[in-house]
């Protein structure tokens, strides 16, 4: 796991820019430590800062070339089935000079070209630069594990970075904050790709790859992989829950098995859900001893750590349980924009920052349950989504009504406030954002003193796509989270916060086959009543563990921030969100946003999602001022 940069200029790249390289990586030394690395050509100055996983010799540094040096390649992350492509590649000729899992990405691109990004079954985020063809090839792994920012300059040139703050020291100034990400930050919670918070910087999409080539400098962009083509024939795979469970044991423990390769101590995140304690027990039969983490609150509410010890006990790992309190809080909280880059409002990257932290003092490398939700149809809202199929036909009808009912001054407050979102309503995507986004549409209204632009949110094009492709109902959900809210939020928070301590995590549950089976699945095979998800999950785990240590309504993994803007942190919001600094900067109505706090310190309403958000947009304006 590592931080990549780099600069492209067909023309020639300027005098200075290696220094530029040298300093963007070294705003990425928190992701590798161990090594850094540079390659200065004609045309690309490309570099690179290593942890080191696989292969820790010197050999195995990056940048990566091929046997005369003609291709230079600067990549983060893992590739789990190396091996194979290495057997592959050597049996067609290609010498290899180190035991690194990257270098088959080297010669993969002299054998196939762009090709070979299909080929890879891992998380990454790679360039390769090809003098001899003059050519540039910037990918990203199918769901967006590991981050890559671009930007395009004027003429011939292209700058790129794993982290937001080392790209910014790759160009002359830093851009003006972008309105449409601004907006899409208060809908979401984080900025989603394409789009960053800077204009003119985006974030290369997941499943995607982008060449940049000299004889037309232009830059082409290619999905080569959709969750949404991907999803398999129902008919060809298994249809009950039951037979899901008994395949899944099988592609679990395969995908499992790639995700211990390792040349550095491993350990597991264990949170004691079902996804954690299920991806625990398959890789505490094939690693016994296996180091176990977890993290516990003040609150019950919050606490699950007492769940993650009996399991932890059963599956007799070593476990260690790390409090987040306020005192971390109150350290860790004005830590997150400098380690999020922009914008980032999903307050468990505070447990996880303190997690990822205290792990690495014991292992380098950790298997977390991640992507179980998403796959599996486990997070709550999905029982909404699920009641959209039958509402749907009456939504659209009273979205025609909608501007009657508005007018009318005899109906009570909360129902207009109800009618006015719901005139919002065209489909699912923005059925999804009246009841998913941070700021619901009406409370944005509130917010910025007028009406909410649906037209500049960038919603994911799966969201429109789910009904015309034909997908099952009940699975628009899950798809809609594979495009937005998996990639632009829970890969991120991971990604920052366990490269911040120079963690390399890895997620079993999104391996390239796994995946691409589990897409296959009908919504029979994973969601019964109201209330019964993750069905293939749940048997699976079972075989495991003793179903009374598990078995409960599900938590979630977040933190107490409801208490802690009460208490550690309530200078800290009062501060930041003082009326004057507030009308200084003349995005908010401010008493709107007074009234917010009001509310939720008098324990009338809990609006704790709202001035988190606001907080963390503040905190990080704070830092780049």
């Amino acid at each position: 796991m590592c931080g990549i940069a780099g600069i492209i200029d067909l023309a020639g790249v300027r005098p200075g820019a290696r220094l530029r390289v040298e300093r963007a990586v070294s705003r990425l030394r928190h992701r590798g430590p161990d090594a850094v690395g540079f390659f200065a050509g004609p045309a690309a100055v490309l570099g690179h800062a290593r942890l080191s996983i696989i292969d820790l010799s010197p050999a195995a540094n990056q940048p990566l070339p091929n046997e005369d040096g003609s291709v230079q390649a600067t990549i983060n992350g893992e590739v789990y089935n190396f091996r194979e492509l290495r057997s592959e590649l050597e049996g067609k000729g290609h010498v290899f000079r180190s035991n690194s899992d990257s270098e088959v990405v080297v010669h993969g691109w002299e054998e196939w070209g762009e090709d070979v990004v299909e080929r890879l079954h891992g998380m990454f985020a790679l360039a390769v630069w090809d003098a001899g063809r003059r050519a540039l090839l910037l990918a990203r792994d199918r769901l967006g594990q590991k981050p890559l920012y671009y930007t395009r300059a004027p003429g011939a040139r292209l700058a790129f970075a794993s982290e937001l703050p080392a790209l910014l020291e790759l160009l002359d100034e830093r851009p003006s904050v972008s309105a449409v990400a601004r907006d899409a930050y208060f809908t979401f919670g984080y900025v989603p790709d394409p789009y960053s918070i800077y204009e003119g910087v985006r974030k290369l999409s997941p499943g995607r790859l982008l060449l940049f080539r000299a004889e037309s400098a232009t830059l082409a962009e290619t999905l080569y992989w959709d969750p949404l083509e991907a999803t398999g024939n129902a008919t060809t795979g298994p249809t009950t829950a039951a037979e899901a469970a008994e395949q899944l044991d099988e592609h679990l423990n395969r995908a499992v098995a790639s995700h211990l390769v390792s040349d550095v101590p491993l350990g597991c995140f264990l949170s004691g859900g079902i996804d954690s304690s299920l991806i625990t027990a398959v890789a505490a039969r094939q690693r016994p001893g296996l180091q176990t983490f977890t993290v516990s609150f003040d609150f019950a509410a919050y606490d699950e750590s007492r769940h993650a010890e009996r399991i932890a006990q059963f599956l007799r790992t070593s476990h260690t349980t790390v409090h987040c309190g306020a005192r971390e809080a109150l350290e860790i909280v004005p830590r997150i924009p400098g380690v999020y880059g922009e914008p980032y409002a999903d307050s468990s990257a505070v447990p996880t920052l303190l997690l990822c932290r205290e792990a690495k003092k014991n292992f380098t490398v950790a298997l977390s349950g991640d992507a179980g939700d998403e796959l599996f149809w486990g997070y709550n809202r999905y029982e909404h989504y699920r009641r959209f199929a039958l509402m749907h036909p009456a939504l659209r009808l009273f979205r025609r009504t909608a501007g009657r009912v508005l007018s009318l001054p005899s109906a009570p407050r909360w129902f207009r406030e109800k009618a006015r979102g719901l005139s919002y309503y065209r489909g699912f995507a923005e059925f999804a954002l009246l009841f998913g986004g941070i700021f619901h549409l009406i409370k944005f209204e509130q917010l910025r003193g007028g009406a909410f632009d649906l037209d500049r949110t960038p919603l994911p094009a799966a969201a429109q796509r789910c009904r015309r492709d034909g997908i099952d109902p009940l699975l628009w959900g899950p798809r809609l989270d594979l495009y937005s809210y998996l990639p632009g939020d829970i890969l991120v928070k991971v990604d920052r916060a366990s490269m911040q301590s120079a963690l390399e995590v890895r997620v079993p549950l999104l391996e390239a086959g796994l995946v691409d089976w589990a897409l296959g699945l009908p919504a029979a095979a994973l969601v019964g009543r109201p209330g019964d998800r993750k069905k293939p999950l749940r048997l699976l785990l079972g075989k495991y563990v003793p179903t009374e240590l598990w078995e409960r309504p599900k938590q979630g993994f977040g933190a107490p921030v409801g208490e802690w803007l009460r208490g550690p942190l309530n200078e800290m919001l009062h501060d930041l969100l003082a009326p004057e600094r507030l009308q200084r900067e003349g995005l908010f109505q401010v008493e709107f946003v007074q009234r917010l706090i009001r509310d939720h310190e008098q324990r009338r309403k809990a609006n704790e999602y709202y001035l988190w958000t606001l907080l963390m947009w503040e905190s990080w304006r704070d830092g780049t001022e």
